[in-house]
C-alpha cells in the first residue's frame, strides 16, 4: 500500500470519528456558499413551494423569484441545502437549515410550518435572529433537532407567543432576547410539557424574555436547563429535569410570586436557597429526592411553603424571617427533631410521615391551629399543652408513607396530653396504643369529632371520654382494640367508673371469661360497686359494657387482653 492510500484511509477514519462525536450542538450550521443547487430541477419541488410560501407570507416573494437558487436574495432568509445523490447518481438538494438573512434591518416576520402532510422532511435546524419576528408556529417537522430564536440585543422583537408541538426529534431549544414573548399557543403561560410531544428535548435555554408564567415539565428529563435574565417571571414551575443551581434570589427573580419544583432529577443540587423574594407568596417543592436542605429567608410575603416527600432533616430545614407564613407543609421527610417556634404566624402545620418519636423532639409555632402528625410510626408520646390555639390534631396511626392504617398493627403512641386545649374541635388518633385520651378533669366544649377507634381504651379511659364531652353532642368512633388490664393483686378497681355511670343513670356491665372466651362461674370472682375481686387464680378476659346514655347514645363493649391472676 502506498503512502497516499494510507493517508486517505486515515482521513476517512478520522472523518467517521468526527461524525460520531455528538453533543447538543452536533448539527453544525451549514456552509451557505457550498452545495448550492444551480437550478430548481435538482431541488425537491414541494420544498421549493414551501420556501416561496414562507416568502409570500412575509412579502419577500422577489427574494426567491429566480429559478436559479444561487441568485436568491439572502437579506431576509437564508436557505442552507444538503446535497445527496439520487439513484442515477445525479445530485438532489434538500433543505437542511433555515437561517436569518444578512440584513440587520430585515428578517422575516412570520414562520408557519405546521402541516403534517406538507412540511420540510429533512429540515434539521432553524436559526432566526430577527427583531421583526411576530409569529412562529412549528409542528410535524420530522427531522427538526435545533431551534434557536434570538431577538435583538435590546429584546425589542414583537414576538408574543410561540406554537411548538409534535416535533419528534427536537433536541435543543433556545429562546433569547424576546421581551414581548409570554406564551405558548393559546396557553396562559409559556409551557414546555409532555402534551406538546417533543420527547427528545434535552437542552433548553431561555434568556431575557417577557415570560411571566413558565412551566417546564417535559416528557423525559432534560440534560440541561438554563434560565437567565427572565425578570418578568411571576410563576415558575420546574419538573422532571436536572438543576445544578437551586438558588432563587431577588436579583434574578425580582417579581416572582409562585415557585414550584417537583420530581427533579436525583442528581440535582441538594439544597434549595430562597432569599429576598419580596413578592413570593407560594412555594411548593415536592417529590424531589435530591433535596436534603432548604434555606428560606427574608421573604416577607410568603404565605405558604411546602417541602414534602424530599429528604429534609430538622437541622437542614432553615427558615428565617418569614413574618406572614401561615401554612408550612413538611410532610414525608426524614425529620427526627425540629424547632419551629420562631415562626410566629404559622397556623397550619404538617409534619406527617416523618421520624418523630416524642413531642420532646419538636417545638411548634405557638399559634398553630391545624396540626398533622399522622404517619410518624415511631411516635410514642405527644404533649400538646403548650399550644393553646389548636383546633385540629391528626395522629392517625398509619405507617410512614401509607395513606390507610392496618388495625392489626397499631402504632405505638400510648401517651397524649391535651390539657388546657379549650379550642380543640377535632382529634384523629385512630389505630394507636392509647388507653386513655383525656384525664377526666376538663370538658372540651368546642369538640365536634373524636376519632379514636382501634386503640386500647380501657373503662377508665372511656369514662374520661364521657366526662370530656359531657352534655355535648360529639361524633365518637365506636370500635376499640383490646386493652391492658391493671391488676392490684387480685383486684381490678372500676369503682370510679361504676359511680360515674350510676350518677348518669347508666350502669357498668362486667362479664368475666376464660382465655377461650367462655364465661366463668361467679364462684371465681366477686363484683361489687365496680370493684372486681378474683377468688381463684387463673387466666381471664373481661368484657366491659355501658356508656349508653353518656356518649350520645353509643353502646360499646371494651374487651381486655388475656391476663393472669396468681
Amino acid at each position: 500500500m502506498n503512502k497516499s492510500s494510507i493517508v486517505a484511509g486515515f482521513m476517512a477514519i478520522l472523518s467517521s470519528v468526527v461524525l460520531l462525536s455528538c453533543s447538543k450542538d452536533d448539527i453544525k450550521p451549514g456552509n451557505v456558499e457550498e452545495g448550492q443547487p444551480q437550478n430548481l430541477t435538482s431541488c425537491i419541488k414541494e420544498e421549493v413551494a414551501l420556501i416561496r410560501q414562507i416568502a409570500a407570507a412575509n412579502n419577500i416573494e422577489a427574494d426567491f423569484k429566480s429559478d436559479n437558487p444561487t441568485e436568491w436574495e439572502r437579506k431576509n432568509l437564508t436557505i442552507v441545502w444538503e446535497e445527496t445523490k439520487g439513484t442515477t447518481g445525479s445530485s438532489i438538494y434538500r433543505v437542511k437549515e433555515l437561517r436569518s438573512g444578512k440584513s440587520k434591518d430585515g428578517g422575516i416576520k412570520s414562520l408557519v410550518l405546521n402541516d403534517e402532510k406538507n412540511n420540510f422532511q429533512h429540515l434539521q435546524r432553524i436559526v432566526l435572529n430577527s427583531a421583526a419576528l411576530k409569529e412562529v408556529n412549528l409542528a410535524h417537522a420530522p427531522a427538526l433537532r435545533t431551534l434557536l430564536i434570538d431577538g435583538t440585543s435590546t429584546g425589542a422583537t414583537a414576538l408574543q407567543k410561540i406554537s411548538l408541538h409534535d416535533l419528534a426529534v427536537l433536541d435543543s431549544l433556545e429562546l433569547q432576547n424576546l421581551l414581548a414573548l409570554e406564551t405558548t399557543s393559546e396557553d396562559n403561560g409559556f409551557n414546555i410539557y409532555v402534551n406538546y410531544n417533543y420527547p427528545k428535548l434535552s437542552y433548553l435555554h431561555i434568556k431575557n424574555t417577557g415570560i411571566k408564567n413558565l412551566t417546564v415539565d417535559p416528557e423525559n428529563p432534560l440534560k440541561e436547563l438554563k434560565l437567565e435574565d427572565n425578570k418578568m417571571l411571576t410563576t415558575l414551575t420546574l419538573a422532571t429535569t436536572k438543576l445544578e443551581n437551586l438558588s432563587f434570589e431577588a436579583k434574578d427573580y425580582p417579581v416572582l410570586e409562585s415557585l414550584n419544583l417537583r420530581k427533579l432529577d436525583k442528581n440535582s443540587s441538594n439544597t434549595v436557597n430562597i432569599a429576598g423574594l419580596t413578592k413570593l407568596t407560594y412555594t411548593n417543592i415536592n417529590n424531589c429526592e435530591s433535596v436534603k436542605g432548604i434555606n428560606v429567608d427574608n421573604c416577607n410575603n410568603l404565605k405558604e411553603l411546602t417541602v414534602c416527600n424530599c429528604n429534609l432533616k430538622g437541622e437542614t430545614c432553615k427558615l428565617g424571617n418569614l413574618p406572614n407564613l401561615k401554612v408550612l407543609d413538611l410532610n414525608g421527610n426524614q425529620i427526627e427533631s425540629i424547632d419551629l417556634s420562631a415562626l410566629k404566624s404559622v397556623t397550619n402545620l404538617k409534619l406527617a410521615h416523618n421520624n418523630l418519636a416524642s413531642s420532646d423532639q419538636f417545638k411548634l409555632p405557638k399559634m398553630v391551629i391545624d396540626l398533622e402528625l399522622q404517619g410518624n410510626e415511631k411516635l410514642i408520646k405527644a404533649d400538646f399543652t403548650p399550644y393553646k390555639q389548636i383546633e385540629l390534631i391528626n395522629l392517625k396511626g398509619t405507617k410512614k408513607g401509607a395513606e390507610n392504617y392496618n388495625k392489626d398493627t397499631p402504632n405505638p403512641l400510648s401517651e397524649i396530653n391535651l390539657k388546657g386545649l379549650t379550642n380543640l374541635k377535632r382529634l384523629i388518633a385512630t389505630n394507636n396504643s392509647l388507653k386513655s385520651i383525656f384525664d377526666g378533669t376538663e370538658v372540651f366544649e368546642k369538640l365536634e369529632a373524636l376519632e379514636v377507634e382501634f386503640n386500647g381504651i380501657d373503662p377508665i379511659g372511656m369514662m374520661n371520654i364521657a366526662k370530656a364531652i359531657e352534655d355535648i353532642r360529639v361524633r365518637v368512633s365506636a370500635n376499640f382494640q383490646t386493652y391492658e388490664v391493671t391488676l392490684n393483686g387480685r383486684t381490678i378497681d372500676y369503682t370510679t367508673v361504676a359511680s360515674y355511670l350510676d350518677d348518669k343513670r347508666d350502669e357498668l356491665e362486667v362479664t368475666v371469661k376464660d382465655q377461650d372466651s367462655k364465661e366463668v362461674s361467679t364462684d371465681c370472682y366477686d363484683l361489687k360497686d365496680g370493684l372486681l375481686t378474683f377468688k381463684k387464680p387463673g387466666t381471664y378476659k373481661l368484657y366491659v359494657g355501658g356508656f349508653r346514655r353518656v356518649v350520645d347514645g353509643m353502646y360499646t363493649t371494651l374487651d381486655s387482653k388475656v391476663f393472669t391472676v396468681k
